[in-house]
């Protein structure tokens, strides 16, 4: 019982030590928002990447395709994405977490631009826990 005891006390603690970083977070996440949609410059960037590329828009701003990308170079998620997603994965303007504690587990938000496979601009994944951090 006494390890019981300690055990809940570590789970409340570790909640709660969660939950302040969560709030930490917040602001780079803002942040990496206003970079990857262009918000906001970024100094020292430069634009050689897309000298010599005629295709490019010139005056293209934050970091197209971001998300695809990060979900592609991502081992877990990189075999689940299939061609057909990636034409909407382009869209993805951001991605949001939240923790749910009636009942235990998280929820995702992704937001889209307005695009032509759904009208929704927020699609949403809500994961239950079963057990302690296993969705």
């Amino acid at each position: 019982s006494k390890h019981d005891e300690l055990e809940t006390k570590f789970l409340e603690e570790r909640a709660q030590l969660q939950a302040k970083y969560q709030k930490l977070y917040e602001p780079l996440y803002t942040k990496r928002y206003e970079i990857v949609n262009g918000v906001i410059d970024v100094e020292g960037i430069t634009n050689e990447a897309a000298v010599g590329e005629e295709n490019k828009v010139a005056e293209e701003k934050g970091v197209p395709s971001f998300w695809l990308t990060a979900m592609k170079t991502n081992e877990t998620l990189a075999e689940e994405i299939t061609e057909r997603d990636e034409e909407a994965l382009k869209y993805l303007k951001d991605i949001k977490w939240f923790k749910l504690d009636n009942p235990k587990g998280f929820k995702l938000e992704f937001y889209f631009d307005s695009n032509p496979y759904f009208q929704n601009s927020v699609l949403t994944k809500t994961y239950h826990m079963i057990e302690e951090d296993d969705p």
